[in-house]
């Protein structure tokens, strides 16, 4: 497989914040999702593997765009303690404090659209992948996939999980939030990001040659009828403000979007949502797609 080598970097999320406040932000990002998905961190059917295969060996499980490792260091409570663990990054600035993490455990700076260290090629029992879509340009997701498979030992699984501002939505209409989707909508256009995200993510897994390949939807607002209500709608609104501050932020950076080339533009947007969520039986729907497939054992033929 010829590499993927990732010459422009798209993702916009970097705008200057501390490291220690885009940790927090990724860590509230990390509670939000584990909500939504009903504290699932895996597939069950993965999961149960990974406890059985315990009795033989110790499971290895990679996470890739790690950053506050916040989904490894949950995950590491339901493993046995002979688990490894492994969290990737390009950018090592979001690691958390090595207090916060168990001894099996390890961080490493890795970009995932380049070929991985020898010595994790083929290591893995579950290379997990979640959120990068605002890294993702058209044409990328399967070879990304290809990648990552590269990590897996034959029979090993891939397990992806992404949302997205384009199958996001608010009751009552917000019409701040209508134009938020339209802005990242024309900057995706203009800089070729991959735009069948959260739904695509299933055929990128079986088109990079994964079997056993299924995906399953979550509604975002199902917290909502759920011990979790009674703070779900602040909650949701402070942090969907964050990601929507450093979106902006970023995409001015591009210079690809009229209408949003300058920080003065940024804050008039920002301000018009923030005014909408004062309401606060104003809802904000995500729908959170995960999807999952696992690497041929060796002599198997697709198809």
């Amino acid at each position: 497989m010829a590499a993927l080598i990732k010459d422009d970097s798209i993702y916009i999320l970097n705008d200057g914040s501390s490291s220690e406040s885009e940790r927090d932000r990724l860590d509230v990002q990390h509670e939000i999702c584990n909500d939504v998905m009903r504290n699932e961190l895996l597939p069950s059917h993965i999961q149960r593997e990974l406890l059985d295969l315990s009795s033989s060996r110790a499971p290895k499980v990679l996470d890739v765009a790690t950053g506050s490792a916040s989904w490894l260091r949950a995950i590491v409570k339901l493993l046995p303690p002979s688990a490894e663990l492994v969290g990737l990054d390009y950018d090592p600035t979001k690691f958390p404090s090595p207090s916060l993490l168990t001894d099996n455990i390890t961080l490493k700076e890795a970009d995932m659209y380049r070929p991985f260290p020898k010595d994790l090629v083929g290591q893995f029992d579950v290379v997990h992948v979640r959120f990068i879509h605002f890294a993702l340009k058209v044409g990328q997701g399967a070879e990304l996939v290809k990648n990552l498979m590269t990590l897996l030992r034959p029979g090993g699984w891939i397990v992806w999980t992404e949302t997205g501002i384009n199958v996001a939505s608010t009751e009552p209409p917000s019409p701040a939030w209508f134009k938020i989707q339209d802005v990242y909508s024309r900057f995706r256009r203009a800089i070729g990001a991959e735009p069948a995200m959260p739904v695509g993510l299933v055929a990128f897994i079986r088109e990079a040659g994964c079997v056993d390949c299924d995906d399953r939807a979550y509604t975002g607002s199902s917290p909502l009828y759920t011990v979790k209500g009674t703070n779900w709608v602040e909650r949701t609104h402070q942090h969907t403000g964050a990601i929507v501050l450093q979106m902006l932020k970023g995409i001015t950076g591009f210079g690809a979007v009229d209408g949003v080339k300058t920080q003065e533009n940024v804050d008039a947007l920002y301000g018009e949502l923030k005014a909408d969520l004062t309401d606060k039986d104003r809802k904000i729907h995500y729908v959170f797609v995960r999807a999952w497939g696992r690497k041929p054992q060796e002599g198997h033929v697709n198809g």
